[in-house]
């Protein structure tokens, strides 16, 4: 039995990487799902395209200004956007690294796009998709 996942919004996502070709695939990819896109390709760009405001941003480690890390970090604040890392290494210490950084959490380049898509949607709230206990009446409440 499937679970009904129902779209609740559009986002705004800023990606920056220093690779057009990396921003444009994904560009591609969210705009299909109805999302906007902002690629950012130097620090500058993706600063400002931060600032006028976005759902989440999804930036690569490894860049020539900065670190995706560093940028993470200049961005976090309670308020601030969703931070995914998406990198090609593979470092155990990296998802930690990230996480205090702020990212909510890191993909290896070449994760399966639907996975991304899914995990990137259900992260900034822009759909909902029911707890099938609730419709199946495993659920049930307790009196104290």
């Amino acid at each position: 039995m499937g679970t009904e996942v129902r779209k609740l919004r559009d986002l705004r996502l800023v990606l920056v990487d220093d690779d057009p070709a990396f921003t444009q695939m994904w560009s591609k990819v969210f705009e299909a799902d109805g999302h906007s896109v902002v690629c950012c390709h130097d620090l500058p760009s993706a600063c400002m395209a931060i600032a006028e405001g976005c759902d989440c941003l999804i930036t690569d480690l490894h860049m020539r200004e900065v670190s995706g890390l560093e940028l993470i970090r200049a961005a976090n604040h309670p308020a601030g956007p969703v931070m995914i890392l998406m990198t090609a290494e593979e470092d155990p210490a990296l998802e930690s690294q990230a996480c205090d950084a702020g990212a909510s959490c890191v993909f290896r380049k070449g994760t399966d796009i639907e996975r991304v898509v899914a995990t990137v949607e259900a992260l900034c709230g822009a759909v909902y998709q029911p707890v099938p206990r609730y419709k199946t009446g495993e659920f049930s409440l307790r009196s104290a």
